[in-house]
């Protein structure tokens, strides 16, 4: 016989909504200037690290 461990609330989904909800939060504060949050960060960690 099996015995199954129940499973608590999964938080993947909630983290996944975040994570899209701030993706977009940023993606709005940035489309003045015509960058997208990727190209942001790409481009912070480069004037971090340097040429």
């Amino acid at each position: 016989m099996t015995t199954r461990t129940p499973v608590g609330p999964c938080n993947n989904l909630a983290l996944r909504k975040a994570a899209r909800y701030l993706g977009a939060t940023y993606d709005r504060a940035l489309a003045p200037i015509g960058l997208r949050s990727t190209q942001f960060s790409i481009l912070q960690l480069l004037s971090v690290q340097g040429s």
